[in-house]
């Protein structure tokens, strides 16, 4: 009796049925796709200066991250001859977006609640909230989070762990990822820990879950509550609207500065405690594997 191959369950099997040819292909995609979103994002250069709540930065950042999203999913469907699986996304895995909804909400609990504790930051209502706008950054936001997850943690990440391993694809996905924000204004060594810190977050949760909605619904949470909702700078991005307007109280070492909340210290703290919990259950998830 034949007995057939073993099907591919997790993402990392789907890929290695057709992985890539070196380590450095997905590495050279995924550079591809970012420079295409940079040069989208940052057009708006070439417009001259414009008024602090202009929309045109957020649209043009919009459609970079589609352009790169479309991009990195044109390679895997149509290139690479693998499904949506091989990214981590599948249509059982919804309940992980709720769940990814909860634990960004408290990881954002945990970093402002904190920062609050020692008076980082001064709020007032904008009188000019546009309701409108804020609909268009719900889904805008949504999109770049979910963008950026399958380029970094869906396609890079698995791509690299199928010619590598697991340990040296999460430490190279977040190096890029950092690369990626230190072309952002105002970044400081503070911030750039706390985005590399991010990227191993995200992607330990990627490897103990192997469901992307989860990193995606996180990711979304922590942009837009921060942003759109309290007004924080998020990676140095101002945007056309804010539900509060954000006035740091304390030192930038608290309150981040012009790059955002990333660069406090107590979001390195909040990432450092979120990376040991979850690093830990991949430990003994693994060990329960061998």
């Amino acid at each position: 009796m034949r007995v057939g191959r073993k099907k591919p369950k997790t993402s990392l099997e789907f890929v290695l049925k057709n992985p890539p040819k070196s380590v450095v292909t997905p590495f050279l995609v995924a550079d591809l796709a970012l420079f295409a979103d940079v040069c989208m994002s940052y057009s708006f250069d070439g417009y001259g200066e414009l008024p602090p709540n202009d929309i045109l930065p957020a649209v043009l950042g919009l459609l970079g991250s589609m352009f790169a999203g479309a991009l990195i999913l044109f390679w895997v469907l149509r290139v690479n001859k693998r499904d949506l699986r091989s990214l981590g996304l599948r249509v059982s895995a919804w309940p992980g977006f709720m769940r990814g909804v909860t634990f960004g909400f408290l990881m954002v609990l945990f970093t402002f609640g904190a920062t609050m504790l020692i008076d980082g930051f001064n709020f007032n209502f904008n009188p000019s909230y546009n309701i409108f706008v804020a609909i268009f950054l719900l889904f805008a936001t949504l999109i770049e989070s979910a963008a950026e997850e399958i380029l970094f943690r869906g396609f890079l990440q698995t791509g690299v762990a199928a010619k590598s391993s697991l340990p040296v694809a999460l430490v190279l996905q977040a190096v890029l990822f950092t690369a990626t924000y230190g072309l952002t204004p105002n970044i400081s060594v503070a911030a750039a820990i706390s985005v590399f810190l991010m990227g191993i977050f995200y992607g330990l949760v990627f490897w103990l879950t192997d469901n992307l909605l989860m990193t995606i619904a996180m990711h979304f949470i922590w942009n837009f509550v921060t942003g759109p909702l309290l007004g924080i700078s998020v990676t140095t991005v101002l945007l056309p609207t804010t539900l509060l307007t954000a006035y740091p109280a304390a030192s930038d070492f608290i309150s981040g500065g012009a790059y955002g909340i990333e660069a406090s210290v107590v979001t390195i703290f909040v990432c450092l405690v979120a990376c040991a919990i979850v690093g830990w259950k991949c430990y003994k998830a693994q060990g329960e594997k061998n």
